[in-house]
């Protein structure tokens, strides 16, 4: 089966409605928020986005994006590329990056995270990251863009919340 236009509007709705549903039993079940009597001097703030970022004959490639305040020091923020076979509805994942091997993935990250922070040195990069033994994990997000495969990590991922989400391109060769 192809996925089909309309298909992208179910895939946001689905997305939309899981994350309501987890936000509400969250809120419920928090001795706090389920509290009567509690006061929000500001509002519970939950945003969910879905967007077209790419698409050409074979793939289809969505962003979802989530920020919820749930009171705190800041909010919470998430996002998602996703890239689909058209035909068969495949997601792609790790397997973006599979034909490069082991050591040039590593490579490429490295250097990938050297350019979002602008520094040059892996001793600089390693300051900034909070790593264990400096391994510097896979990616969790990876994406097919019309200029090539986006890399990213989640904010907390691999530093603290004020470097944002890092990501970087790997263009295609």
């Amino acid at each position: 089966s192809c996925v089909m236009k309309d298909d992208i509007s179910t895939l946001a709705n689905r997305f939309s409605d899981s994350n309501m549903k987890n936000m509400k039993e969250y809120l419920a079940e928090d001795e706090f928020f389920s509290d009567p009597n509690t006061v929000l001097d500001e509002p519970l703030t939950q945003e969910y986005k879905v967007s077209l970022l790419y698409e050409n004959d074979t793939l289809v490639t969505m962003g979802f994006s989530d920020y919820e305040y749930l009171y705190g020091a800041h909010g919470s923020y998430v996002y998602v590329g996703a890239t689909f076979n058209k035909q068969t509805g495949h997601r792609y994942d790790s397997d973006l990056l599979e034909k490069y091997g082991k050591s040039k993935q590593d490579e490429l990250i490295k250097n990938g995270l050297k350019q979002y922070f602008e520094v040059s040195s892996d001793e600089e990069l390693f300051d900034l990251l909070t790593l264990d033994d400096n391994k510097i994990p896979f990616p969790s997000n990876l994406y097919v863009t019309d200029k090539g495969i986006v890399a990213s990590y989640q904010v907390y991922e691999i530093g603290c919340y004020a470097m944002g989400m890092p990501s970087f391109l790997i263009p295609f060769e």
